[in-house]
């Protein structure tokens, strides 16, 4: 029978492992069997089975390989962030270097590698100031948060390989949604890419370690049980405001178009409604009466000008035309002219800002004007820093507390920030915050 095991010289486990891992680095786990590998290897499957018991044990050796990778020694002079920022890092560097790396540690196997692991992350965990029962809970929440995004690229990169038309109809569907019935998916949609860079990855390791400092700092309840009662009580009040939150800008966003439309059925429809009223007759006069037929032909021109400016006015609510013609600055102060109140405008040039950033400006400062009495004076400050833009509205009225939930809705749907004070003078201050992108 030893006669038939056809090997090769220094064929070892290691060999056998590195060819597997390449394997199923090409085409998934699944393609991966003792008889393909003897095949790729040019030995027969019984020199393999010197090696690997079955497949279970040859994908346990697998995803001991991976975790051999990663650096888990400690260094002791560093802040337990930094030392976990180090480890998860080059976790994550071996998980991006092999797409089978996902599949292969998140299904249980055994190994030695992986005690070792674990070891490094509770000993960052108690250092940071966690109990043994929460260090534990951290160890397995972790895991599973740090390996969701990457299984979730690695599901893609399948489906697109195997299924490309699947993939495509999915990618279709997702950008051929409505952007009123879903308005943020549509805005967010074109920086969706799961296949998510170095970026992408060093965010989640920083949500990561930002949010153990938030529990690390927090009071201790009650041991390992209440880290989940806390955290979990802290989402659910959060979700519960994240839908509320919608809800308002969902209806806010309805009152618009409801305006848009009546003051489009009230006013430019029946312009142009006594527009055609007024051509018809127009051109009864044009041979009999040529001086009444000119003297009409005046009176719709004129009809014709307050059509488009309440057109133009319209446009504006939806997008100012002019943040793109005019400049920023110059745009704030027609908003201003056009409200009857002098103002004192300092913006840095928005040229290359997003156009949401620059609307959430110019929709704030009008929400502004709407509370400032006509003859008043407001001034507008931006300043970019601290990887956004920081702005303050002040302006002579008091802006109502019924509007001041619907200015944080649209400012907080763009991951900003925004607070009104009122003044001792009777003036109201609109302090906020919008996020530049990286």
């Amino acid at each position: 029978m030893a006669d038939e095991v056809k090997t090769r010289p220094g064929l070892t486990t290691e060999r056998v492992v590195d060819a597997a891992l390449l394997m199923a680095d090409d085409g998934g786990i699944d393609s991966v069997s003792l008889r393909r590998l003897a095949g790729a290897l040019d030995v027969t499957p019984m020199a393999i089975y010197r090696h690997v018991r079955n497949k279970s044990h040859l994908l346990d050796l697998m995803a001991e390989r991976l975790l051999q990778q990663v650096d888990l020694a400690p260094d002791e002079s560093a802040s337990w962030q930094d030392r976990l920022r180090r480890l998860l890092g080059s976790y994550q560097a071996v998980v991006i270097e092999h797409p089978a790396a996902p599949l292969l540690l998140s299904r249980p196997f055994v190994s030695s590698a992986a005690p070792r692991a674990a070891e490094a992350l509770l000993a960052i965990f108690l250092r940071a100031g966690f109990d043994i029962g929460q260090s534990a809970q951290l160890l397995q929440l972790i895991s599973g948060m740090l390996l969701g995004p990457a299984i979730h690229r690695a599901t893609w990169a399948t489906a697109e390989r195997q299924r490309p038309r699947d993939a495509e109809r999915q990618h279709a569907s997702m950008e051929g949604l409505s952007a009123d019935e879903f308005p943020y998916h549509a805005g967010a949609a074109p920086f969706m890419d799961w296949s998510a860079g170095a970026d992408a990855d060093r965010l989640t390791i920083e949500i990561l370690v930002g949010g153990l400092e938030a529990l690390a700092d927090q009071p201790k309840q009650g041991g390992s049980a209440g880290i989940g009662h806390e955290v979990g009580d802290r989402l659910s009040d959060e979700v519960a405001e994240l839908r509320g939150s919608r809800r308002r800008v969902a209806m806010a966003a309805h009152a618009d178009r409801r305006a848009i439309e009546r003051d489009l059925h009230d006013g430019v429809q029946q312009h142009l409604v006594g527009l055609a009223v007024d051509l018809q007759s127009a051109a009864g006069l044009v041979d009999g009466d040529a001086a009444s037929a000119k003297a009409l032909l005046a009176e719709i021109a004129g009809h014709v000008r307050e059509a488009l400016d309440e057109t133009t006015k319209l446009a504006t609510r939806v997008y100012p035309p002019m943040l793109e013609g005019r400049g920023f600055a110059s745009t704030l102060r027609s908003a201003a002219s056009g409200a009857g109140v002098t103002a004192l405008v300092d913006v840095p040039d928005v040229a290359s800002y997003p156009p949401e950033i620059t609307a959430a400006l110019y929709w704030t400062w009008g929400e502004a004007l709407s509370s400032a009495p006509p003859g008043s004076e407001a001034t507008v400050n931006v300043v970019e820093g601290d990887g956004g833009l920081a702005f303050e509205v002040t302006i002579a009225g008091h802006h109502p507390e019924g509007r001041r939930e619907r200015l944080r809705d649209r400012i907080e749907a763009i991951d900003g920030r925004v607070s009104v004070d009122e003044g001792q003078d009777g003036g109201s201050h609109i302090h906020g915050w919008l996020p530049l992108p990286r």
